[in-house]
């Protein structure tokens, strides 16, 4: 499946939110979240973020754009973040 590609659902079409274009891209490219870590200030934040827990910010989405080379595009969308996460 590519970056930015849709997946069907109760015969619907969704686009992936910013964490599963960020999971697929990782899977793809078989990196992992220590590498994302280096991007977004560490591995706690890391996690955070891939647990849903913190969202990405302005700054960690244009570095990852420009290491990744994933379109700022799919990163930017509103995404679900858990109850419990930082801040919220």
């Amino acid at each position: 499946m590519a970056i930015g590609a849709a997946r069907k659902s109760d015969r619907s079409i969704q686009a992936l939110d910013p964490i599963e274009t960020l999971q697929i891209f990782m899977d793809i490219k078989k990196k992992k979240q220590s590498d994302l870590a280096e991007l977004v200030g560490g591995k706690s934040r890391a996690s955070e973020i891939m647990n849903r827990k913190r969202p990405l910010t302005l700054r960690m989405i244009q570095k990852i754009n420009t290491s990744w080379k994933i379109p700022a595009a799919s990163l930017i969308a509103p995404y679900h973040l858990e109850a419990n996460g930082v801040g919220g």
